[in-house]
């Protein structure tokens, strides 16, 4: 009976043991990704779920997800939250995208700071727009290792319309395939619209960046650098995808860069006087390819100009050009002369497909020089006080300021060219400086 006593007394203590050691251990911690304001969430699609338009949802660490999906979701941005070191954070997926598949209603989602990375084992598009949304990348990178399917679209494609813009952005292809890095739009139907402003794209292996045009499709081309493993520029073209019956659409770079080959004219920095009448301002360009359109686009500047804005200016076509390709262009009968003006030159390119039934269709490549306010905005004061300052400047008459205009001062204008200039344009007192 005492051995009974023991033993049952022995094993009511070890209960208790356990008990209490049971006690003593919490329950596993929830492991939070991401919060909005100081509500905590373990699962980003649930913090997606919640935003209500205008909030942040900011991420506590890196994460790994097999696609992000923003169909139906409110207007919200995602960034890292303050208390992450370095300010970035790496959102890796792992067989899918950054898509609003399946949305009905347009959503708009703005990233920043983020690291992207897509695996090799991918098989679909970093990114894809549709029903209408709108992404906006600032200041993210993108590790592309996957989509090789027979499109050949690497990095975007938007299907059923959508808005991708990217500002200031990395793209890095390290996939297998050797075709290109495109940004492509999927239906004739949909209008979808590219926007990229200083996005540098590098690769291995790739051979070129390519804007796959559809009838409705848009880019607009702010700024964008392309380089493979070696440091050497890609090629960047746009093209068609006529096995699809896809054809059409518009690019128009921005930044006067030499886009394949559609050469960007060079715009002379300033402007020069016209002195025989009509008086007025005369600016040069010069086209690097025969088989564009070419003219200038001009633009009263003040506070509402936006460089950015085409149909801002005034198109003015140029059908005369010389023998090198030089053109120019003269603004007569300005009634005030501090107005200042905005140039830009332009080359106009139309590229052929075909459709399914073999009828030609176009496409329009727009390149535009480079705009910079201190050498393409000018009124014709501000000219010729440049005029007379450099008529000062210089007192030999070596290169081209040939003309002696007065005692040790020499300009590009003759004497008659000049006493014109400094009479009817330059300043007061410019003008008794000259």
């Amino acid at each position: 009976m005492n051995n009974k006593k023991k033993i049952l007394s022995f094993a009511l203590a070890c209960l208790m043991i356990v008990m209490t050691f049971s006690a003593a251990i919490p329950a596993f911690a929830e492991i939070y990704i991401c919060q909005i304001g100081e509500t905590p969430y373990t699962d980003l699609d649930a913090a997606f779920e919640a935003a209500t338009a205008g909030q942040t949802v900011e991420i506590l660490t890196d994460i790994t997800v097999e696609k992000i999906n923003t169909a139906n979701k409110n207007a919200f941005t995602v960034k890292p939250a303050e208390s992450v070191t370095g300010g970035r954070v790496k959102l890796t997926l792992t067989s899918d995208s950054i898509v609003s598949s399946g949305s009905t209603t347009a959503n708009n989602i703005t990233f920043e700071n983020i690291d992207f990375v897509q695996p090799s084992t991918s098989t679909n598009a970093i990114v894809h727009t549709r029903g209408g949304s709108v992404y906006t990348f600032d200041n993210c990178t993108f590790e592309v290792g996957g989509y090789s399917q027979s499109m050949g679209a690497h990095f975007v494609a938007g299907q059923n319309g959508g808005t991708l813009a990217m500002n200031d952005c990395e793209i890095e292809y390290n996939g297998a395939d050797t075709t290109n890095v495109m940004f492509a739009s999927q239906n004739d139907a949909w209008s979808y619209i590219v926007n990229i402003n200083n996005v540098s794209v590098s690769a291995a292996s790739v051979a070129k960046v390519m804007f796959r045009l559809c009838t409705k499709m848009t880019v607009n081309v702010y700024g964008i650098t392309s380089f493979d493993s070696n440091g050497g520029d890609m090629f960047i073209e746009a093209t068609f995808q006529n096995n699809l019956g896809r054809h059409g659409g518009t690019v128009n770079v921005f930044n006067g860069m030499t886009y394949g080959v559609y050469g960007a004219p060079v715009l002379a920095d300033g402007a020069a006087i016209r002195t025989v009448a009509p008086a007025g301002l005369r600016f040069t360009a010069k086209r690097v390819n025969a088989n564009a359109s070419c003219g200038f686009l001009l633009a009263k500047y003040g506070n509402e100009f936006d460089a950015n804005v085409i149909s801002g200016y005034h198109k003015e076509e140029i059908t005369n050009f010389a023998d090198d390709g030089t053109y120019m262009l003269s603004l007569v009968g300005i009634p005030d002369n501090t107005q200042q003006f905005a140039v830009r030159a332009y080359a106009e390119y139309t590229a052929w497909s075909v459709d399914n039934n073999g009828t030609p269709v176009e496409a329009k490549i727009n390149v535009y020089s480079a705009f910079d306010a201190d050498k393409n905005v000018r009124s014709i004061n501000q000219v010729a006080d440049l005029i007379v300052e450099e008529a000062k400047a210089h007192t030999t008459a070596e290169g081209v300021y040939k003309y002696e205009v007065g005692e040790n001062m020499y300009s590009r204008y003759t004497k008659t060219q000049y006493d014109y200039i400094v009479a009817n344009f330059a300043t007061k007192e410019n003008a008794a400086l000259g």
